[in-house]
């Protein structure tokens, strides 16, 4: 199980503010506002302390994670982006890298094998860039429940909708 170490894992993205901030499948922050698809009465929204939003399915052992981040250095590569969400897993190792669509435009989905803490996992990164701010969603769960909860999590993001982005 991962329960532990899923929810660890999301600690540094999840926000103390994300229920007051997430209303209507609709999260706002400073200068950036967007929408995200509905997930089933499984997925429980997390509240910890940094980043925008975070879910936790206990009978999946999973987690889905979004997060914005914006600066005025402008592109940035994805890969790299990609790349740097994994600190925290160990014996990494790539399964594929493809184009995918967020807000129906270009985005790169990097899937991978770990090791948190004591579990063997699977996760999917996706990166999306839009202007001067990076969205990055994240999925992550043990080997077994992965593929389960992965339909959730592209419907998640299929009906992600840049409201506001303003910097």
């Amino acid at each position: 199980m991962i329960s532990c170490s899923g929810v660890d894992f999301i600690k540094a993205y999840s926000s103390l503010e994300t229920k007051k901030n997430f209303t209507n499948q609709t999260f706002i922050k400073r200068d950036i506002t967007y929408k995200v698809g509905k997930l089933n009465e499984d997925w429980e929204i997390v509240n910890l302390e940094f980043g925008d939003l975070a879910f936790y399915n206990e009978s999946l052992n999973s987690s889905i994670n979004v997060n914005s981040t914006c600066n005025s250095s402008g592109n940035h590569n994805l890969t790299t982006l990609s790349d740097s969400l994994l600190s925290g897993l160990k014996d990494k190792q790539l399964i594929e890298r493809f184009v995918a669509t967020v807000n129906k435009e270009g985005a790169l989905e990097s899937k991978y094998y770990g090791q948190y803490e004591d579990n063997r996992v699977k996760m999917s990164i996706i990166i999306y860039q839009k202007e001067l701010c990076v969205y990055d969603f994240s999925y992550i769960s043990d080997v077994l429940h992965f593929d389960k909860g992965y339909k959730d999590y592209k419907n998640f993001i299929s009906e992600f909708e840049l409201i506001k982005n303003e910097q």
